[in-house]
């Protein structure tokens, strides 16, 4: 029956854990001075070999003739234990049995003697995912279990278990494992199943499992099925694990860091059509900005030196050193900050992928878009270092100007009228009284008078007088006092009354 890789070489031996010799030598140590602990707790990343030391640990507290602290894989315990027929070695999944009911069912459980080995152990996977009553429950059987019973506890979350469970355990952490471990670890297994792997292809499975070995053995068999019996090289690895090629990475950076979007949007544009996961993208992106900077805070220094720092492609180092002088540190913090954000946003509940990668890379290329002290500084340091940053400017059509038509030049004004005052307004007035007009002569005696070349000027002080002046009847009756007082013939004009205005002063006093 076919077995899939990371469960076909997990290791069998403390020895063959890679990455957590702080941890084995301690197990092993334990073992060999029969100071076992009845609780462990073992906290870290997934696929750094928790589960792993647990099921070790397991058989070499019942091996019959433990070498060097590690199980002897022969005895009938140890044959027992991997084969999965051992009744006292017990894995649990919290995850899925995380009530007081199953952990009430170990409680009754411990009081029994192993039936064929020297001890009885609980594997409980995940134990974080306990409820609040099946870990008070698990308190007292914890602290003080009898002495052919063992605990081991596993766990991603270290955060989540209370402090009353973390104070009856041994607490060992476990670490990502580095690059260069994951890849001889590929290396080894490559050799051992007969795969042709080049050596690039090892560092790049290396690098996208992110100190997690198991992931590294998945990714190997994932490509190892695609291409059946041919050789795994580079570009079909990339291909396989759907990643963006270097070049065209660096490149969407360089062109992103000149400010051409274009350029940028079409390179996005193209890996989004030949399937490439714009998540893993993204964070390609992030991976060449980090490296980038340790580039520019470490000049001088070769890739012999950097080691297993070195995020990106090795073969690349050159080039990506020629792009380090083209980008400021500003800058690269500003990419490091959007394309931190689009990750976080390119998760499971993002909607459209694309439309999140693509404004990543607008901000990328035009920080005048952004607010904030990083982009500023991006801004700043940019214009410092000689690359001035430009807006987008839209394309636009000249516009004609209006013509502006030639206005005829101002006429002459006309000579000013003089006017006199109307001195025999008493008469003009007293005649009106004759006349027996008293209507016409109330309004005319507050009505003031001008003389502007002959012509008699009336102006009423209201409206109201205003159309009882100029009506035809009290026209004609003014125009015959006028004759009459001039003593020759005179034209009349009634003017329009002035508005009436209220000064603010007598305003208030009434309002007093």
């Amino acid at each position: 029956m076919y077995r899939a890789l990371y469960r076909k070489w997990r290791p069998r031996a403390f020895d063959e854990v890679c990455g957590q010799e702080h941890i084995t030598t301690v197990l092993k140590n334990q073992v060999l001075s029969s100071t076992v602990s009845h609780a462990y707790l073992f906290c870290g990343t997934h696929g750094t070999g928790k589960t792993t030391c647990a099921k070790i640990l397991a058989k070499a507290v019942n091996c019959e003739a433990p070498t060097d602290g590690s199980p002897c894989g022969k005895c009938s315990s140890c044959i027992a234990i991997d084969s999965g027929t051992a009744t006292d070695v017990l894995e649990i999944d919290a995850a899925s049995n995380n009530g007081v009911d199953s952990i009430r069912a170990i409680r009754d459980e411990v009081v029994y003697p192993p039936s064929s080995l020297k001890k009885r152990v609980y594997i409980v996977d995940e134990v974080h995912m306990l409820t609040d009553s099946a870990n008070n429950a698990l308190l007292k059987t914890l602290e003080e279990p009898p002495e052919y019973v063992m605990f081991v506890l596993a766990t991603t979350e270290l955060q989540k278990i209370p402090s009353t469970i973390i104070s009856r355990c041994q607490r060992f952490e476990f670490r990502r494992i580095d690059a260069e471990v994951i890849g001889d670890r590929v290396k080894h297994v490559c050799n051992e199943e007969n795969i042709d792997i080049d050596e690039e292809s090892v560092n790049l499975i290396a690098r996208l499992s992110d100190g997690a070995m198991r992931d590294a053995l998945s990714l190997l068999e994932s490509c190892t099925a695609a291409l059946g019996d041919g050789k795994i090289e580079y570009a079909s690895t990339e291909r396989q694990l759907g990643i963006a090629n270097n070049e065209e990475v660096v490149s969407l950076l360089r062109y992103a860091a000149e400010g051409n979007v274009s350029e940028a949007m079409g390179i996005l544009d193209k890996l989004y059509r030949n399937s490439r996961d714009l998540a893993t993208l993204v964070g390609q992106l992030n991976y060449l900005t980090r490296d980038l900077m340790v580039i520019q805070s470490l000049p001088g220094i070769g890739l012999n030196k950097l080691g297993s720092s070195f995020c990106f492609s090795k073969s690349m180092f050159e080039e990506l050193c020629s792009l380090a002088k083209q980008v400021t540190k500003e800058q690269l913090l500003y990419f490091f900050e959007v394309l931190s954000e689009a990750q976080s946003r390119l998760g499971y509940s993002a909607q459209n992928k694309k439309l999140v990668a693509e404004m990543a890379v607008i901000k990328l290329s035009t920080p005048l878009l952004v607010g904030g002290v990083d982009a500023l500084r991006a801004r700043v340091s940019a214009l410092e270092a000689g690359v001035p940053v430009k807006p987008a400017q839209p394309k636009t059509t000249p516009v004609e100007k209006p013509k502006i038509a030639e206005t005829p030049a101002p006429k002459a004004a006309p000579a000013e009228v003089k006017s006199t005052p109307f001195s025999k307004r008493a008469e003009f007035l007293e005649s009106l009284s004759r006349k027996g007009a008293g209507t016409v002569y109330a309004f005319a005696s507050t009505a003031s008078f001008t003389l502007k070349d002959g012509t008699l000027c009336i102006t009423p002080d209201s409206d109201i007088a205003e159309d009882k002046l100029s009506s035809p009847k009290a026209l004609e009756l003014i125009t015959a006092c006028a004759h009459e007082v001039m003593r020759a013939p005179t034209v009349v004009k009634i003017e329009k009354a002035p508005k009436t205005t209220v000064q603010t002063s007598m305003l208030f006093e009434e309002l007093l």
